[in-house]
């Protein structure tokens, strides 16, 4: 209980507990509370006097403390066939005929959608437990508002007659009404429909609305089963999602409707047709006709708002205004788009020229490109790239591209000096640990550090005995044991000490045959054994098999195998090289042949005359002297250059006989 005098908290903070326990939900940017213990929340509280709020949320508090956190909020409601249901209106139901009247002047009372009643403020409407068997409402001349939740979830109202006083029709008033079909709107004075007012009112089909009526409110007719509406000229805002969910086929907005919220006509899946008056109609940043066909088309004349709407989301258009239809149009490009900023340009009809709009051309965006490479992968790891954008080429775009080098498994490359370890888990004797390392390298420029990390296994170290105690040798055949204590981990070790003999080797004396016999002799059980040993390689003892034979250009290759003990050994036979001899003599040419491969070489006799000097006496060299050793003698000297005199001089010669060469022996 509260003590006189006791100050109570700010209704904020009382709202905010109540939200807390799953009360409320309290929203305290509008100062609103919702109730949460029906299937949707509704809003309530709006606009009470501080006195009126006290008295509510004191009611709810001693409820809550009396119930607990976890009570319902259900009370029975006694169904009262008349009463008050505003300052100066009354209600009167026929239970006979199913029929109630509101009779009065102004405003009805505001509603809420819960189902205790806490006072005058904050109730449902006084019919509600009779709302099964109301069929019919009638509202006399003279009731100017319809409140909150006045007929909230009537689910057997199937006809509402208006007054012509009517000016407004609040949130959800008529909301759930599922069997309403009939409602007599264009007959009143309704300026506003408020939010969600109409909703789920599946059998209301037709629509028609009062010529006074400047805004419908969002959700207004979500999911009513509207299939056909007139809008009245002075109709200006369609709310968000206020159609959403209706049947309509066809819709004509007039031109004072200046907006259309978002998803305000979505998932209309019959509607085919959408006339638009207003050339400047704001379609908003969401789609207004979200999930309805792809093949609507719009109506509005050329160049409007409607006509750039329909082409963006792909519906068909048709302009309103001439014969084209601004089907195939061009552009003109104004103004240039740079990396940063938009450009503009002029849309024209393709047909008949005409000018349709002016749009805007996307910033093209910086294209940054490599203009110089640091590479620093052995220094620390790192390929820093430096960028420059290489269309508007301004050094504000600079920037750097700091790579981390990966090796060939996809790891990151760790160079001394360069990362930072943090144990996440150390290792033991038998169990891995575990660190996690971070890179500590910079950029040059020293704005950023390299964001690189990796986990990395500590491998475990294996136990640590310093001193062993030998319970058991080990002998030549088995297995002894000893025991320590890890100094590590204190554990007690044992491990085998394995088995194996001490052979002492004494070598024999080599054979004919290039082999020689071992003696093994174990200097603790005397256990022997002999083993041959492959000393040298002796003629007639081992047999030579040629892999590839060697040319004059290429070196051969052959394998000797032991034939005693099998060893093998590779011999490479080097290239012979050409063996060139002369050949012959045209008076111009000599021409010169290898002995071995028949390659054939010529040389001008100019140009052996004039360099004949200077290579006398290379007779080893046989790259040269086959040019200048004419005679084949094996010399360069002057008999060389004689030769060489008369062949220019036209003197035939006979040629000598080729000596043959001596094959190169092939060596192991």
């Amino acid at each position: 209980m509260l003590k006189s005098g006791a100050l109570l908290p700010p209704v904020s903070k009382i709202c905010s507990r109540l939200a807390q326990a799953g009360a409320l939900w309290y929203d305290e940017s509008k100062g609103l509370c919702t109730c949460v213990c029906r299937r949707r929340s509704y809003a309530f509280f709006g606009g009470l006097s501080m006195k009126k709020w006290l008295s509510v949320i004191l009611s709810i508090v001693m409820l809550s403390t009396v119930l607990g956190s976890g009570a319902s909020f259900a009370f029975a409601a006694t169904a009262a066939t008349s009463g008050s249901c505003g300052d100066n209106i009354k209600y009167n139901i026929d239970t006979g005929t199913g029929v109630l009247t509101l009779t009065g002047s102004g405003a009805t009372n505001n509603y809420s959608n819960m189902n205790v009643n806490f006072g005058s403020s904050i109730k449902r409407c006084p019919w509600y437990n009779s709302r099964d068997s109301i069929k019919r409402v009638v509202i006399s001349e003279g009731v100017t508002v319809l409140g909150n939740y006045l007929f909230f979830e009537m689910t057997s109202v199937q006809t509402v007659i208006l007054p012509s006083t009517v000016t407004g029709v609040n949130r959800y008033a008529f909301a759930g009404c599922t069997a309403l079909s009939t409602v007599n709107l264009q007959d009143t004075k309704i300026t506003k429909i408020g939010l969600n007012a109409f909703e789920d009112d599946a059998k209301f089909t037709t629509l028609r609305l009062p010529e006074t009526l400047t805004e419908i409110g969002d959700f207004a007719f979500r999911k009513a089963g509207i299939n056909s509406v007139t809008f009245p000229k002075e109709c200006a805002k369609i709310g968000i999602s206020a159609f959403a969910g209706c049947k309509f086929v066809t819709i004509t907005l007039p031109e004072k409707i200046t907006s259309v919220g978002t998803t305000a006509f979505s998932d209309n899946s019959f509607l085919l047709d959408v006339f638009v008056e207003n050339p400047n109609l704001n379609y908003g940043t969401l789609d207004p006709f979200a999930n309805c066909q792809s093949s609507l088309t719009f109506h509005a004349s050329s160049g409007s708002t409607t006509q750039a709407y329909a082409e963006k989301k792909g519906y068909k258009f048709v302009a309103s205004d001439s014969g084209c239809d601004h089907a195939e149009t061009y552009t003109v490009v104004t103004q240039e788009p740079t990396c940063t900023a938009k450009g503009k340009q002029d849309v024209y009809c393709s047909k008949c020229l005409k000018y349709l709009r002016t749009e805007d051309i996307a910033a093209t965006g910086h294209d940054l490109q490599v203009i110089q490479t640091d590479d620093q992968s052995e220094k620390n790891g790192h390929i820093f790239e430096y960028l420059r954008c290489a269309k508007c080429n301004d050094e504000s775009t600079d920037t750097i591209r700091t790579t981390h080098v990966r090796d060939e498994d996809g790891n990151y490359v760790w160079k001394d000096g360069c990362y930072t370890d943090m144990v996440l888990t150390g290792p033991g004797c038998t169990t891995t640990g575990r660190l996690i390392r971070r890179c500590s390298v910079e950029e040059p420029t020293k704005n950023s550090k390299c964001t690189a990390l990796q986990y990395i296994n500590i491998p475990a170290p294996g136990h640590t005995v310093k001193e062993w105690t030998v319970v058991v040798p080990a002998t030549c055949t088995t297995d002894g044991q000893k025991t320590g204590v890890c100094t590590a981990c204190h554990q007690s070790i044992a491990e085998s000490i394995p088995a194996g003999h001490d052979y002492q080797c004494t070598e024999g004396e080599t054979d004919a045959t290039g082999h020689r016999i071992d003696t093994y002799v174990c200097s603790v059980c005397n256990d022997t054994y002999t083993t041959q040993v492959h000393v040298e390689w002796v003629d007639g003892y081992y047999d030579t098999r040629v892999i590839a034979k060697a040319s004059c250009l290429m070196t051969g290759s052959s394998i000797d195998t032991c034939r005693y003990c099998k060893t093998t050994r590779t011999n490479v036979v080097p290239a012979y090289g050409h063996d060139f001899k002369f050949s012959g003599c045209d008076g111009t040419n000599c021409t010169y042949t290898c002995s071995r491969c028949a390659t054939t070489r010529t040389n001008t006799l100019s140009n052996v005359a004039s360099y004949f000097f200077d290579n006398m006496g290379r007779t080893a060299d046989k790259l040269l002297g086959y040019y200048y050793d004419v005679n084949n003698d094996g010399y360069v000297n002057l008999r060389d250059y004689v030769l060489i005199q008369r062949f220019q001089a036209g003197i035939g010669l006979t040629q000598p006989e080729p000596e043959t060469p001596e094959t190169p022996k092939t060596t192991g």
